[in-house]
């Protein structure tokens, strides 16, 4: 899965992530004033979580967790 970003007015790409493994693909909204997603990868003992707003403002948290 590759998701790239690009400056709206600009044009300027601010973001590019190419995941090779994502384990899950998740819509949290999508409408006029938000959009976001939430990717899953789960490698070995570790989950990493990526959250990405579209809207109203651009924004990507990553966040891992143990898996035991």
């Amino acid at each position: 899965m590759t998701i790239q970003v690009h400056q709206s007015v600009t044009k300027h790409l601010i973001s590019y992530l190419s995941l090779k493994q994502v384990t899950s693909f998740e819509i949290i909204q999508d409408d006029q004033k938000k959009s976001t997603i939430r990717l899953l990868l789960d490698k070995e003992e570790v989950r990493q979580i990526i959250e990405i707003d579209f809207r109203p403002i651009f924004r990507q948290r990553l966040t891992e967790q143990l898996i035991r």
